[in-house]
């Protein structure tokens, strides 16, 4: 249906989740999801109203304020947490908010006087409980309150973009996280999360879940993405429906949930009635919205869903208009690799797409391993790529199709031979990939450079061994680090030099400069900054700082 508004009566036959519709009553078996962050409350301390879903939602569920008074030395309730046959004993509360008085952008008031709620639940549930081996018959209230948090993805990635990005779905750290959030979200709503004599009573009362845009939040994610985790995360809980709230001036994000519907027009309608333009772009309405993402998905697997989240493209584009026809095209184009000749399934005048297991070099083009160029890439074939790990070489630009095959991504900006190139390895060491490790600190900074690696802090040397130090990336433990060392972390990204090929030319073989033909080595010095051909067998070699020595075995 539309958005919920103000004056909004129940749609699609239900109440608004947060039992701000109608008579104020709220849907028989529906989990109220609480947008929570760390713990149940949040930045409210669980003293007032707040512009954010969670801050005060406890004020209204007075049951579940009461159990903070259960935790020790003023500590508020963790999430994930839920509480079965929770039920609004105030009034008045609604996802819906408008910056006007009397709300002003709050979710919802406590009025003067009148403020129960004399709508308060009535329905009620028959739930087995099992304590001390005894099990037991009890009626609850026919509803539950579940607080879930998403991934802080701004945390880890303050820089990533600016905030005016973030409200309109243009940020691509935003859709790098799905994997955890569907992790999180089945956590709070799989019943067998719980303990075991609670998971009867979690699946009885829990039989439809009931959510606005988590994720998309006062934590300013993906508002697209998130139904798609959300839809995906509640198809693997089982045996429960999933009712989405849409609104246009949600208390938090407000007007970002426009997005999901899509259109252009639906999209920007939505925007205009919430008054959200002054944030919310109307040029940032997609072709596709809500509707075409269930007409493509339903009926398909779980699996065929997340394999679409992980081909999905970055910005400018939404997520729902790179899994829509232009993306299905690719798809398509993939799944009938074999059928076809095509050297290329997509591309545009630099950036080309292969076929699964088609290497780069086979169809003379360049790999990419700068995750700038794989960012700029993916951005022009309007698909998701990154720069992956592979065995027994050097990490490249790949995408993942929905049949979870790799697909090159190319460049026809082919590099010289004569130039030396960096290369970085996830999956084994430089030399398992005939690549020499780089053991200076200049070379390793003009590496991580070269291959667009983002860096905030000094090269560091660790190590006892120093002279044995070789350059690696870390990212997975504060922020982006150069680091030299000589037993580096087995997640640690080496950065690898390959050594520039000698250029020949038919003036040079006349003045008796041998071809490869006759070639048995190479001698790098990087004193001289040239490379020596050897045309007599290499006999052995001993170390020298900045010198290379490679033997040739032939093509």
């Amino acid at each position: 249906g539309e958005p919920f508004a103000m004056t909004s009566s129940n749609q699609c036959g239900l109440e608004e989740f947060m039992g701000g519709s109608g008579g104020g009553s709220r849907t028989p078996g529906q989990a109220l999801t609480d947008i929570a962050g760390a713990v149940v409350g949040g930045g409210a301390q669980l003293c007032e109203l707040a512009n954010s879903q969670d801050e005060s939602l406890v004020q209204f569920y007075s049951e579940v304020l009461a159990f903070s008074f259960f935790r020790n030395h003023g500590e508020m309730v963790p999430s994930p947490w839920s509480l079965l046959g929770a039920r609004r004993y105030l009034g008045d509360i609604s996802g819906q908010t408008t910056a006007d008085p009397p709300l002003r952008n709050q979710a919802g008031m406590i009025k003067d006087k009148d403020w129960l709620n004399e709508a308060i639940m009535q329905a009620t549930r028959q739930v087995p409980i099992g304590i001390m081996g005894v099990q037991e018959t009890v009626s609850i209230a026919d509803s539950a309150f579940v607080a879930v948090a998403s991934y802080a993805w701004w945390i880890p990635d303050p820089n990533g973009c600016t905030h005016e990005e973030a409200l309109n779905n243009n940020c691509a750290a935003q859709r790098r996280h799905f994997e955890e959030d569907i992790g999180m979200w089945y956590q709070a709503y799989a019943a067998s999360m719980y303990e075991d004599i609670f998971q009867d009573a979690f699946r009885r009362v829990v039989r439809r879940i009931g959510t606005g845009p988590w994720g998309a939040g006062v934590w300013w994610g993906d508002s697209q993405m998130y139904f798609l985790v959300v839809w995906l995360a509640s198809s693997l809980v089982g045996n429960v429906e999933l009712d989405y709230y849409v609104y246009d001036h949600f208390v938090e994000n407000a007007g970002n949930q426009c997005l999901v519907l899509g259109g252009p027009q639906k999209c920007q309608e939505c925007i205009r009635r919430g008054a959200t333009s002054l944030f919310i772009s109307e040029g940032r309405c997609g072709r596709l919205g809500v509707q075409d993402m269930i007409a493509e998905f339903n009926g398909r697997s779980a699996e065929s869903l997340l394999r679409a989240l992980h081909s999905s493209g970055p910005p400018p584009t939404q997520v729902f208009d790179t899994l829509g026809p232009t993306g299905r095209d690719i798809v398509r184009s993939l799944e009938s690799v074999g059928r076809t000749r095509s050297s290329a399934i997509a591309g545009t005048r630099i950036f080309r797409l292969l076929p699964s297991r088609t290497p780069c070099e086979s169809v003379a083009l360049a790999p990419i391993a700068n995750a700038k160029v794989c960012y700029e890439a993916a951005a022009e074939l309007g698909i998701h790529a990154q720069i992956v790990g592979i065995r027994g070489g050097a990490d490249r630009c790949q995408y993942l199709d929905t049949r979870g095959r790799e697909h090159a991504v190319c460049s026809s900006d082919t590099q010289l031979a004569s130039v030396v190139t960096y290369e970085r390895i996830s999956n084994g060491t430089c030399a398992s990939a005939n690549l020499v490790a780089i053991d200076t600190k200049a070379t390793c900074e003009r590496a991580a450079e070269r291959l667009g690696l983002p860096v905030t802090k000094a090269t560091e040397v660790r190590g006892e061994r120093r002279s044995k130090a070789v350059c690696f990336y870390q990212d997975w433990h504060g922020p982006p680090a150069l680091l030299l060392d000589s037993e580096p972390d087995e997640r640690a990204v080496k950065l690898c030099l390959r050594p520039p090929l000698p250029k020949y030319s038919s003036a040079a073989a006349s003045r008796g400069v041998p071809g490869l033909s006759g070639c048995k080595g190479f001698e790098y010095s990087g004193s001289e900054g040239m490379c020596k051909v050897w045309t007599s067998e290499v006999q052995g070699s001993h170390p020298a700082k900045g010198s290379i020595c490679l033997q040739y075995h032939g093509a």
